[in-house]
């Protein structure tokens, strides 16, 4: 890690199946055909495979555990049992975080169980997002082609420090933002403080209505923005910072001529090692995974965006999504 950087506590990796099953072909199951083996897969206890150290250190700061050897993708009730299980096997721990590979689809009231039941926190990754959200704005900006100080930018809020924080950066060279909320008083706030500090005066909006074209950004907070997708405007850029993705959903699902982006996706410059090499750490990591193993942010290690459940360059993104080349009977999917 970069300047000092310390691992607080102990993560735990949670393998994907294809990454354990690595493993169980090094040990007496291998003999075992496939089918066989996934049979009784409840027989085999979960296992700690490997250890992670920070550069330099001989205690480690996390280990990898395999659970399933199965394509089963989805953390149930039967799968966090096997956690558990597992860290009890690894004396002294001080775990207290577990990271999911990216091939997991873990549900919000698994997140809830796991925290509230075993005091282990999953990190989400939302204070990336929001540390590297003008840094990207600004990567998407040029290359687009989109002057920085033309743009047009409509923040769905809420009545917090985030939304507060990214209205102050972008009014600092914005002419035109937009902000959408229920709390007037909070709005207000917003405006007159955006005015004496930058000189811009915030549009403001309490109802949506029709009024989506013309942004060129949509920078979304609300896990449930009463927006219709149909309004977006073509080749608008959206951020989606909600925890549930909900918008991201609605516009892939209508939409292929909107660029929504997720999250990011971060080079791994902590210097954590493996006492297995073939369970290193990735070299890109998304928001939470890079969260999780350490606090600290580098604005340097953004390096792609997630479009859906694929990863792009930003260059690649824009050319797919905001390239004029592109029909636009290819990029709409109708009602």
């Amino acid at each position: 890690m970069k300047g000092g950087e310390e691992c607080l506590g102990e993560f735990l990796y949670i393998l994907n199946p294809i990454q354990y099953n690595k493993y169980i072909a090094t040990t007496k199951f291998r003999f075992l055909p496939n089918k066989l083996l996934f049979k009784f897969e409840g027989k085999i206890s979960p296992k700690v495979v490997c250890e992670y150290y920070l550069k330099d250190q001989k205690e480690p700061c996390g280990y990898g555990l395999g659970i399933s050897l199965m394509d089963k993708k989805k953390i149930d009730g039967d799968s966090i049992n096997r956690i558990i299980s597992g860290i009890k096997t690894i004396e002294e721990n001080n775990i207290n975080r577990i990271l999911f590979d990216e091939y997991y689809i873990l549900e919000k009231d698994m997140i809830k169980e796991i925290e509230g039941e075993y005091n282990l926190s999953i990190p989400n990754g939302r204070e990336v997002l929001l540390k590297l959200l003008y840094e990207a704005i600004s990567k998407v900006s040029k290359e687009a082609n989109i002057n920085t100080n033309e743009k047009e930018v409509l923040i769905i809020g809420k009545d917090n420090e985030a939304t507060r924080k990214i209205i102050l950066d972008l009014a600092k060279e914005s002419k035109y933002i937009s902000l959408i909320g229920n709390n007037e008083e909070y709005m207000n706030q917003i405006h007159n403080e955006a005015l004496i500090e930058t000189g811009l005066s915030i549009h403001m909006i309490t109802s949506m209505n029709n009024s989506l074209g013309g942004y060129d950004f949509i920078i979304n907070f609300d896990e449930n923005p009463n927006i219709r997708v149909s309004d977006i405007m073509k080749k608008t850029i959206v951020f989606d910072i909600s925890t549930n993705k909900d918008l991201s959903y609605r516009i892939r699902q209508k939409r292929r001529d909107v660029l929504v982006i997720s999250d990011f996706i971060l080079r791994n410059s902590k210097q954590i090692n493996c006492s297995n090499s073939e369970f290193q750490l990735k070299e890109e990591l998304s928001s939470n995974f890079y969260l999780g193993l350490g606090k600290e942010i580098y604005i340097e290690d953004l390096k792609k965006i997630r479009v859906g459940d694929k990863v792009y360059t930003v260059e690649q993104a824009c050319d797919l999504f905001l390239s004029s080349k592109k029909k636009a009977a290819n990029f709409y999917v109708k009602y």
